[in-house]
C-alpha cells in the first residue's frame, strides 16, 4: 500500500490524461479538474471537471480518461463525473 491518500493518487493519474487541443500540459495541471471528493464510506469519488471550450469534441474522451484513472487507482466513480462550465 502506498503513502498517498486516494485522492493524491487520483490526482497523480490525472496528470497523465492531456486534452487534444493542449497536449503539453495535463488537464490537471491545465486547471480542468476542480473538484475530487471522496465518500470513504461508500468507497466512492466524485469528479467535478471542465473542458477547454464549452462545445468541446472530445468531452467524451476526457470523461472516460477522468473515470479510467478513478477506477485504476482502487476507487469506484460514483456514477458522477460532471463537467461544470
Amino acid at each position: 500500500m502506498t503513502d498517498k491518500s486516494l485522492a493524491e493518487q487520483i490526482a497523480a493519474a490525472l496528470q497523465t490524461v492531456y486534452d487534444p487541443d493542449f497536449p503539453l500540459v495535463d488537464i490537471y495541471t491545465l486547471g480542468l479538474i476542480y473538484e475530487i471528493k471522496l465518500d470513504e464510506e461508500n468507497e466512492q469519488v466524485f469528479i467535478i471537471m471542465s473542458f477547454t471550450t464549452p462545445a468541446c469534441p472530445m468531452a467524451d474522451y476526457l470523461i472516460a480518461s477522468v473515470k479510467k484513472c478513478s477506477t485504476s487507482c482502487g476507487a469506484r466513480l460514483g456514477g458522477e463525473c460532471r463537467s461544470n462550465f
